[in-house]
């Protein structure tokens, strides 16, 4: 194996690592450093993009090639969970606030209703 070669291989190791750290912890609702795990895979896609593997490259590497199909295959899931997730905060959220306006029944922090004007 070519030195680039093992460069290509670390990284995608690495990245597919995260994937399922990730993944695992998506599906399984477990507490995930979602942050941290977005500084990882960008970086390991920028390690890879560094390493300039053409296509040329992934052509004449079977094996390469079908690492890359996977990573690709879990890229897809981890970003519709990822998706999946977003969207039920979202609904959350939209619950809460609607929670609160309705408690807010008598309008004391409605917006609507102007500041009263001091007399001059």
């Amino acid at each position: 194996m070519t030195p680039a070669q093992q460069a290509v291989t670390s990284v995608l190791n690495r990245l597919e690592a995260i994937l399922d750290a990730e993944i695992e912890a998506l599906s399984t609702r477990q507490p995930y450093d979602h942050d941290m795990a977005t500084r990882q895979k960008s970086r390991a896609l920028l390690e890879l993009v560094r390493a300039q593997v053409t296509d040329v490259d992934v052509a004449a590497d079977q094996v390469l090639a079908d690492r890359l199909r996977g990573i690709r295959e879990k890229l897809v899931r981890d970003r519709s969970l990822l998706a999946l997730h977003y969207e039920a905060s979202q609904e959350v959220s939209e619950i809460l606030s609607r929670a609160m306006r309705d408690v807010d029944w008598d309008g004391t922090y409605d917006s609507r209703i102007a500041d009263p004007v001091t007399p001059g």
